[in-house]
């Protein structure tokens, strides 16, 4: 009997030990998801751990901790290995990190700052796998449409590559103006931009920052009246903005007798009822300028005068002419006192303050600039 029992002991202590260990639960993770691309780094961690169950992380064959920030570009595996003594289990995901946006979009069509005299039609290099989005001055647009009406636009195409959701974005500023102009006043304007009653300059010069005037000496009221009469209409024919102020001027005018010109204009010519003159800074631009207009034995509408042609040539239109004795621009004071910008004037104006016309083109350049522009008189 006592050997029988011993033979059945033996026998259940042989089964239990061929039956095999319970495997751990298979791994549940966080942080990535099978197939997913992300745009930006990633921390894996475990959605519920065991004490008694040893955890083995592996991305792409090399040991990962839980927790820590990947960031490598690529396609990767992630493996965990779950072991609780001779069993395990396994969870396998594949993700990848991508985190560049896609490529500037090509476009082409227009060119930044460009200025056109047709109609222009906008294309795009679509790539694939990139969505884009248009606008043409904030509303929807369709490459190709054309594009006919005078005026300032702003092109804008956001690209937006899908399998991360990255996006670049890219404007293109452009100016439609068909705007022509006559033969005569370009010649006009040529013969005042590139020459100055005293030397001249063989470049073009104007402003391009906004022009504070701080008015000095004894002006009439009727003085500072007119003064802002031709700010007012400065600014009708150009893109400046011109204020009267106290401080921080970048234009002085002086209000003073004709013998005191040389006290606030070194070098100014005596014998003229009104002087200015301009200084440039380092890219050619207008950035300061003096005026001096006659106070003695000079009448209002003298004034007047001198004053609307004063403010009009220190905009870097400094010759004058004996074309037009209706012009502002007319050399021989004695006959003419013109009290109004006629219409070549304003011409004239107009077309040194384009966007088109740079700070520093030569005379030539100008010319090729407008041979499309120029109509018969």
């Amino acid at each position: 009997m006592r050997k029988l029992i011993i033979i059945i002991l033996g026998i259940f202590l042989l089964l239990v030990g061929c039956v095999e260990e319970e495997p751990p639960k298979k791994p549940s993770i966080i942080g990535v998801k099978d197939g997913e691309v992300y745009n930006s780094s990633v921390q894996i961690e475990l959605e519920e751990e065991k004490d008694d169950v040893e955890y083995n992380a592996k991305i792409d064959g090399k040991t990962y901790n839980f927790g820590d920030s990947y960031d490598v570009e690529g396609k990767h595996t992630f493996e965990v290995i779950a072991s609780k003594g001779e069993a395990s289990t396994t969870t396998s995901i594949s993700f990848e990190i991508d985190t560049t946006p896609p490529a500037n979009p090509d476009i082409t069509g227009v060119k930044n700052n460009e200025v056109y005299m047709k109609p222009v039609k906008i294309h795009v290099e679509e790539k694939q796998g990139i969505s884009y989005n248009y606008k043409l001055n904030g509303n929807d647009y369709n490459l190709g449409t054309e594009i006919k009406e005078d005026g300032e636009y702003t092109f804008t195409v956001i690209a937006t590559k899908n399998k991360n959701e990255l996006s670049t974005k890219k404007q293109i500023k452009f100016t439609i103006d068909q705007t022509t102009y006559s033969q005569e006043a370009f010649e006009y304007f040529k013969e005042i931009a590139f020459g100055a009653e005293y030397g001249g300059s063989p470049y073009i010069t104007k402003w391009l920052d906004d022009i504070n005037i701080e008015i000095i000496g004894n002006p009439t009221q009727k003085d500072i009246e007119t003064i802002q009469k031709v700010i007012d209409e400065l600014e009708q024919l150009t893109p400046l903005t011109i204020n009267i102020v106290e401080n921080k001027a970048n234009i002085n005018m002086y209000f003073v007798p004709q013998g005191d010109f040389r006290k606030y204009i070194p070098g100014a010519v005596l014998g003229n009822w009104a002087y200015f003159r301009y200084y440039k800074g380092e890219r050619g631009q207008i950035n300061q300028a003096k005026i001096a207009i006659g106070t003695f034995g000079s009448d209002q509408e003298n004034r007047n005068h001198h004053i609307r042609e004063e403010m009009t040539q220190v905009l870097g239109l400094g010759n004058d002419s004996t074309k037009y004795k209706n012009s502002i621009f007319y050399e021989t004071e004695a006959e003419v006192n013109n009290q109004d910008f006629s219409k070549l004037d304003k011409k004239v104006i107009e077309i040194l303050y384009r966007p088109d016309v740079k700070v520093g083109m030569t005379e030539k350049e100008v010319t090729d600039l407008f041979k499309d522009r120029i109509r018969d008189n």
